[in-house]
């Protein structure tokens, strides 16, 4: 990540931006400046004290809106989880492989559908 653009960058960026949206909290926060980050800190209060981790989330005013709890609460921890996996500090390339595995795929075909190649141009 030094400095160059990359994928693991990218992926360690968007994992940094779901853990301020589930906490609340930023990464320049006075409590992340003794030497603690925002993933370690998820992580000391994860799984066991989920509300801790988004109580402070502008997320929480959006449960509300959404009549299945439980529903809510497996998002979260799904959120929660991808955060954490996109932000560990492993060797250079398998959190964001781990990462990019967790994300929905944008093409959802059906077990029978063939992919379909784009038209050829000119010949």
């Amino acid at each position: 990540m030094g400095g160059h653009p990359s994928t693991q960058g990218d992926v360690y960026s968007f994992g940094v931006m779901l853990l301020e949206l589930i906490t609340g909290k930023r990464p320049t926060d006075v409590i992340f400046q003794e030497g603690l980050t925002l993933h370690d800190w998820v992580r000391r209060h994860y799984p066991h004290d989920v509300g801790k981790i988004v109580a402070e989330s502008w997320l929480t005013d959006a449960a509300s809106a959404v009549a299945d709890e439980r529903l809510w609460n497996d998002v979260m921890v799904e959120l929660i989880d991808l955060g954490i996996v996109c932000t560990q500090h492993s060797p250079p390339g398998l959190p964001w492989r781990r990462c990019a595995m967790r994300l929905p795929s944008s093409r959802k075909t059906s077990p029978g559908a063939r992919a379909r190649r784009p038209p050829r141009r000119g010949g």
